[in-house]
């Protein structure tokens, strides 16, 4: 009888400690920005949900949307559990790039020319080659860099892509 008895007591244990993590990893200090920079709350994140975090803050408890700021710390949610969706954005036009398919069945190199509508459009030895950037791999002085924004933020043809 012991024996269930210590199988038992072992997993009430390991249910009692994942607890006392997630609550700790809740508990930790972040610090939420607004978009422009004027507004910075830092405190304790008690709960993110619905798109809302819950801070508590040496003036009490705030509830602020995650459309609205970026957080910064340990304990915040990945950027796709806080509405937001990857973008990239500041490609050099005229620099160099090699662009391939995540199979490799596509590879082009070249001058970018632009880079619009998440839409890579390159100069090569054959003329203009345009490639979208969703399952494309960037490396060169051209590459956009990726950021997350709120899907709001976006134009609506690029929000459709993303629900699509």
């Amino acid at each position: 009888m012991s024996g269930v008895f210590d199988v038992w007591l072992k997993g009430i244990s390991a249910v009692l400690l994942a607890s006392v993590s997630v609550g700790i990893a809740l508990a930790q200090e972040v610090s939420l920005t607004s978009d422009d920079g004027v507004v910075s709350i830092s405190g304790r994140l008690l709960a993110f949900e619905d798109g809302v975090y819950l801070v508590e803050t040496s003036i009490g408890t705030l509830s602020v949307r995650a459309d609205r700021v970026t957080c910064i710390g340990d304990a915040c949610p990945e950027p796709s559990q806080q509405g937001l969706v990857p973008v990239l954005v500041n490609a050099k036009i005229g620099a160099h790039v090699s662009l391939s398919s995540e199979e490799n069945v596509v590879q082009v190199s070249g001058k970018l020319l632009h880079f619009e509508d998440q839409t890579y459009t390159i100069e090569t030895k054959v003329g203009p080659f345009s490639l979208p950037a969703a399952g494309t791999r960037c490396t060169g002085d051209g590459c956009p860099e990726e950021v997350w924004v709120p899907l709001s933020h976006l134009a609506p043809r690029l929000q459709e892509r993303q629900i699509n």
